[in-house]
């Protein structure tokens, strides 16, 4: 008759080799995790330096000073665009230093940057329902250089620098 095993701690043998074989892959686990936080895998640390480039044994050639290189411009091609000099028919032009605005007719408004009380009371004649807009108007800096109003639906178009 076979002699039973002594148990360690209340396990058998088989118990024992299951036990060990878990602790050993929990070690195998730490240590991975411990090199790839020390060491660093690819995805964490800076990406390979370039390889080192062999210098060029012969000098490079630097163009004469004397060699200038100037734009060549098609002749063909026309140099300004054409602007018409008056707005077309039935549109008013709003105009300042620098800026020039063609709208239609329906437009109510001007130059915020030299004309101001002019322009605000060219709209402040349009009626009551532009109190607000003159309001705002008035608040305007010196940023808006034009300032537009439309008659029709209450839209304002302003121009700043």
């Amino acid at each position: 008759m076979k002699k039973a095993a002594k148990p360690y701690f209340g396990m058998s043998q088989t118990q024992i080799a299951i036990l060990g074989c878990l602790a050993f892959i929990i070690i195998l686990v730490l240590g991975v995790f411990g090199y790839l936080i020390t060491a660093g895998s690819s995805a964490y640390t800076a990406p390979p330096a370039p390889p080192a480039q062999e210098m060029a044994s012969e000098t490079p050639t630097i163009p004469a000073a004397t060699e200038t290189l100037a734009p060549t411009l098609d002749p063909a091609l026309p140099t300004t665009v054409p602007v018409p000099a008056t707005p077309p028919s039935g549109w008013v032009i709003f105009q300042t230093t620098g800026v020039e605005l063609w709208l239609p007719d329906n437009f109510a408004g001007g130059d915020m940057f030299n004309k101001r009380s002019e322009t605000i009371q060219r709209v402040n004649r349009l009626g009551k329902r532009y109190v607000n807009i003159v309001a705002g108007m008035r608040k305007e800096d010196k940023s808006t250089l034009l300032f537009m109003v439309d008659k029709l639906q209450e839209e304002t178009v302003k121009a700043e620098v």
